[in-house]
C-alpha cells in the first residue's frame, strides 16, 4: 500500500489521466444506454433564437480544450492537475446526476435548411443526442479551462489571451442554448457548479507580510 501511495503522489498526471479515462467511458455508457425519464426547460428557452451558425463556437469547446490542456501539460503540470482536477470533479458530478437523475430535453428543431452551418448541426444532432443534459458539460469544462488561464502564472501578464479567454468561454457557452443542443437550466446549475468549484480548487493565495506587488503578479509567493 505504501508504494501504491508513493507511486500515486509520484505520478499525478498518470493518476489524473486515468480517472478522466473511466469518466469518460462512464459517459460514453450513458450517452449508449441511459434513456431521459425528466424533461427539463425554462420560460426563458422560449425566447433565446435558434442559431444554426453558433455550432461554429460549440465545437470549438474541442479545440479549446485540447490546446490549453497540451499547453499546460508540456509547460506547466501544476496548473494542468489542477484543470484536470476541476474537469474530472466536475464531470463526476455530473455522471452522478446523469446516472440518478436521467435528464433530457426537447428543445431540437427539424432543421430544413441547407447551409454549411445547418448542415454541420445536423451532423452534431446525429452524433451528440439530447441526453444526459444536466448540467451541461460543455459549460462546466470550459469555465474549468478558462478558469486555468485565469490563475495560471504563465499568463499572469498576458491580458489579452485572457480576455479572448473570456470572450470564447461566452461564445461557448451561449452556443450550447442557441443550437437548441442544451437548456438554459442546463447552463445555470453547471454554472453554479463551475463557480463552487472554483473557489474550492483555486483558493485565494494567502499573502505573506511583506510580499510585493511584484512578487504577487509573478505568482512568487
Amino acid at each position: 500500500m505504501k508504494k501504491a501511495r508513493y507511486w500515486i503522489k509520484a505520478h499525478p498526471c498518470a493518476v489524473l489521466i486515468f480517472c478522466m479515462t473511466l469518466v469518460l467511458l462512464w459517459f460514453y455508457y450513458l450517452q449508449k444506454n441511459n434513456t431521459p425519464r425528466y424533461f427539463v426547460d425554462m420560460k426563458i428557452d422560449d425566447y433565446i433564437p435558434f442559431t444554426p451558425f453558433f455550432v461554429i463556437p460549440y465545437l470549438s469547446w474541442f479545440i479549446y480544450m485540447a490546446i490549453v490542456l497540451s499547453y499546460f501539460f508540456i509547460y506547466s503540470r501544476a496548473d494542468f492537475i489542477r484543470a484536470g482536477f476541476f474537469i474530472l470533479c466536475g464531470m463526476s458530478i455530473s455522471m452522478l446526476c446523469y446516472t440518478l437523475f436521467p435528464y433530457g430535453n426537447q428543445l431540437r428543431p427539424e432543421i430544413v435548411g441547407h447551409s454549411p452551418a445547418q448542415r454541420i448541426l445536423r451532423f452534431v444532432y446525429d452524433l451528440d443526442p439530447p441526453n444526459n443534459c444536466l448540467p451541461s458539460i460543455h459549460v462546466l469544462n470550459t469555465m474549468g479551462i478558462h478558469f486555468a488561464i485565469l490563475r495560471s502564472p504563465k499568463f499572469v501578464h498576458m491580458k489579452k489571451l485572457k480576455f479572448l479567454s473570456g470572450v470564447l468561454m461566452i461564445l461557448i457557452c451561449l452556443s450550447t442554448v442557441l443550437i437548441k443542443q442544451h437548456s438554459a437550466a442546463d447552463v445555470i446549475l453547471a454554472a453554479v457548479l463551475g463557480m463552487i468549484l472554483y473557489l474550492l480548487i483555486y483558493r485565494p493565495r494567502q499573502v505573506k507580510p511583506g510580499t510585493t506587488k511584484i512578487q504577487r503578479r509573478n505568482g512568487k509567493i
